[in-house]
């Protein structure tokens, strides 16, 4: 993002997310690409939906964010359209 911020939630509009399930980690660095904790590990059903679904977890300062797809419910591509990285207020 270019400098730390404060984040507390994205809104990841999934790849044909009115038809499949992703199974997914949110993880997060100040520091380097590499070394990154988990603040996020889940899986998201879109409800029949292609919009953007907020994943929320408790604040952290971030410089990189990283999402891991491990799979969706029809194949193992990683398949994101948008994202959007929200600051704690």
């Amino acid at each position: 993002m270019g400098a730390e911020h404060d984040i507390c939630a994205l809104d990841i509009a999934w790849h044909k997310g009115d038809k499949r399930t992703y199974n997914f980690e949110i993880s997060t660095s100040t520091a380097d690409k590499v070394n990154l904790i988990i603040v996020k590990d889940g899986t998201r059903t879109s409800h029949n939906s292609l919009s953007p679904q907020r994943e929320i977890f408790d604040a952290v300062k971030a410089r990189y964010v990283k999402i891991s797809v491990k799979g969706n419910s029809q194949n193992n591509w990683a398949s994101i359209a948008e994202v959007e990285i929200y600051e704690c207020p």
